[in-house]
């Protein structure tokens, strides 16, 4: 297992192996629809259209493609290599790699926007909870304290401190 999404309460989305599929709880039904998937890192499943929002890796460039399930059609939405990226309510909020600032796709709308420029460049998107984008900077080995982008006033705050920096 590889990776987890949870579109909806009965039905999650789960990447295993080289293979997306989704896992209807109340029948724990696995339905593989997405094979040969070793390339993507699934970020949402818009049901109503049966298509998916994922990274997909092609020489080492990170973007955001459109994919339906059934496999047979799929769209680059983003250009220029992506960092991270964390899907909110079927809106995918992300950070280009190299970059600052913060944009959002919405699994609906074809193009994608930048929302807030203050995010700095670098930064790992842990989670967003309503109008705050949760936040580290720093490396794999020294990492920053959890911080806060609040949207509405473009404020960044320590969230949770840490001891020490230095990860090891």
């Amino acid at each position: 297992l590889q990776s987890i999404i949870w579109p909806s309460p009965d039905l999650l989305v789960v990447k295993i192996n080289n293979a997306v599929a989704s896992l209807q709880l109340s029948t724990k039904q696995l339905s593989i629809f997405l094979k040969g998937a070793q390339d993507l890192e699934p970020l949402a499943l818009d049901p109503e259209t049966q298509t998916v929002l994922a990274i997909k890796s092609q020489n080492a460039v990170r973007n955001i493609w459109r994919i339906t399930t059934d496999g047979r059609h799929s769209k680059q939405l983003t250009f220029g290599e992506v960092g991270s990226a964390r899907n909110l309510n079927n809106v995918i909020y992300f950070q280009y790699a190299n970059q600052s600032g913060l944009w959002k796709l919405n699994a609906q709308e074809p193009n994608h926007a930048s929302i807030n420029d203050r995010l700095p460049q670098h930064s790992q998107i842990l989670g967003i909870e309503g109008e705050n984008v949760y936040f580290v900077t720093g490396g794999i080995c020294h990492e920053s304290s959890i911080q806060q982008l609040n949207l509405g006033n473009s404020s960044i705050s320590t969230k949770m401190q840490r001891q020490d920096n230095n990860l090891m």
